[in-house]
């Protein structure tokens, strides 16, 4: 289908079930703007409220959270977030500062996950708002902290991927969004890129697995919610880097065995992630060992 009544670049579009409204952000060179439609043929364009202050009238990313629109942009590296509940009527609620990456709403929070600060986070549906820093990724805290450029939750977990300024980090993960862990996985992998303003990657869950696509190409996690074991070596190093997948929050044991017949515990943990990572050297006196994953 086409519709003849755009007449703006579009950069993102949200869908509200309740009351059955399209939302899209627009790229418009002269004013900070939406537009919405309930029939896909006749779109209507609105002028959002003024923020305090801004560099840029491209608006980013759109997103609708139990019933609520949220927009996000104009700004260039310090775009800010509107609100709406029917994608007519928009409010100003908040300064983002970060260049925009994208919305995520999990376990009743919703979070605005950005290039160059910390994370805004609200759980009340934007009325009210703080700031999580995480010294562990944020060095220099909220200023310049290049969290990356696309969100996405799944299994009781958070995953950001496109951590890092030189685009090599990879992927970031959190089931509260205050504490992150920096992931192995995609590291070194170029995932991360903006063109005419516009992140071009994106991150999903779905079927119990985190998808990836982006200008290089698609990846795919293993099962994060199905218990499983995968064994890699560690390019450079005489250590294996062994992947336990599970449920989160659920207490497992990672157990090694020569024979098949004795089993001894490895790792006892319980899963704060839905992949955890156990690196180990090999035992030069072992021939063969093999891994089990039990629980509890």
């Amino acid at each position: 289908m086409f519709s003849s009544s755009l007449t703006n670049s579009l950069t993102d579009v949200a869908w509200n079930p309740q009351t059955r409204v399209f939302v899209a952000s627009a790229d418009d060179s002269h004013v900070r703007q939406i537009t919405y439609s309930s029939t896909l043929n006749v779109w209507n364009n609105v002028a959002l409220p003024a923020p305090p202050f801004s560099s840029a009238t491209v608006m980013k990313r759109v997103t609708c959270v139990e019933g609520t629109f949220f927009a996000a942009g104009g700004g260039s590296f310090d775009d800010h977030i509107w609100k709406s509940t029917n994608g007519v009527n928009w409010e100003y609620v908040l300064y983002a500062n970060g260049y925009a990456g994208n919305f995520v709403f999990g376990n009743g929070r919703l979070a605005y996950i950005a290039n160059e600060a910390c994370p805004p986070v609200s759980s009340d549906l934007g009325v009210t708002w703080s700031t999580i820093s995480d010294p562990h990724v944020c060095f220099n805290g909220c200023y310049l902290c290049y969290m990356g450029a696309d969100a996405a939750f799944g299994n009781s977990t958070f995953v950001i991927a496109g951590y890092g300024l030189s685009q090599t980090q990879g992927m970031l993960s959190s089931t509260n969004l205050a504490q992150w862990q920096i992931r192995t996985a995609l590291r070194g992998t170029n995932i991360f890129g903006i063109i005419f303003s516009r992140t071009m990657m994106s991150i999903a869950y779905g079927k119990g697995t985190f998808v990836v696509a982006a200008t290089d190409g698609i990846w795919q996690s293993e099962p994060v919610s199905t218990p499983g074991i995968t064994i890699e070596a560690m390019p450079g190093t005489n250590t294996l880097l062994i992947r336990a997948s599970g449920e989160v929050g659920r207490g497992y044991r990672l157990q090694t065995s020569s024979n098949l017949i004795a089993w001894q515990d490895f790792a006892s943990f319980t899963n704060t992630w839905p992949t955890m990572e156990f690196p180990q050297v090999p035992d030069p006196n072992t021939n063969v060992k093999f891994y089990r994953l039990v629980t509890p």
